[in-house]
């Protein structure tokens, strides 16, 4: 070994201390309902942290091709709105086949969530809007402080959105087109296993919906938790019977 190499060796509290936090999941299973692409880094957190990670996708994404006319009209808008990770990468994919970065300069971006956010700034473009509250609920009257009435806004969603997010934004005077770039639809299973005493983490009302319908008649959830991701998908997950923990 050479005079310069050194090998450095954390003091034993602080590797406690690391060990600990690698194994704070340790003898945890958690299930997760995200379509397979999208758990897999949530996945790989969680292993890291000691848990047993089983992906068991509760529904499907469907990517849909776009029409040339609605990619013009988008490059023209005053504001790009993402209500979700799916519609902001299926949308910018489709659109940079056509149009350069340069060509969204002077549109605004306005997103729901961090994860749409990160989806966003991975094309290299910048988000100018983003709530604090992650529902479509508040993002309308969100928008409406943050836009000049009339604005014209492209709103790239799923197959199964909100509409009344729509219909707020048109009542207080925005132009709004909305174009389906994607369709969700639940997943089927002819044998379904839960894992006992498991946490099962739901992202969306619709992967509560499919979880239940894939569910056994009478099988009861008393030793699993159920978490889950917003306010809207703790409701539906109540409207089940069930008070799931709700990540903030």
């Amino acid at each position: 070994m050479s005079r310069n190499s050194r090998t450095t060796r954390l003091p034993d509290c602080q590797t406690s201390r690391l060990s600990d936090y690698q194994t704070v999941l340790s003898g945890k299973t958690i299930l997760l309902t995200r379509p397979r692409e999208q758990a897999f880094q949530t996945a790989k957190k969680l292993r890291q942290l000691g848990a047993k990670v089983i992906i068991k996708p509760m529904i499907k994404i469907e990517k849909l091709k776009m029409d040339r006319n609605k990619l013009k009209v988008a490059s023209e808008s005053d504001c790009l709105v993402f209500t979700s990770q799916n519609g902001a990468e299926t949308f910018l994919t489709a659109l940079l086949r056509t149009y350069r970065l340069k060509s969204l300069q002077n549109i605004k971006i306005a997103v729901i969530g961090k994860e749409t956010a990160r989806t966003v700034q991975s094309y290299k473009l910048k988000v100018h809007y983003m709530p604090k509250s992650y529902t479509t609920e508040s993002f309308g009257p969100f928008l409406v402080k943050k836009l000049k009435r009339e604005a014209t806004i492209f709103y790239p969603c799923a197959d199964k959105h909100n509409r009344n997010f729509v219909k707020k934004l048109l009542r207080h005077g925005l132009k709004v087109t909305k174009c389906v770039v994607y369709k969700i639809t639940k997943t089927r299973y002819p044998k379904f296993h839960i894992p006992y005493s498991s946490y099962i983490i739901f992202s969306s009302s619709m992967t509560v919906e499919s979880f239940f319908d894939n569910l056994p008649i009478n099988y009861q959830l008393s030793t699993n938790k159920l978490v889950c991701i917003g306010p809207v998908t703790a409701a539906k997950l109540r409207s089940y019977g069930y008070t799931p923990i709700t990540a903030k």
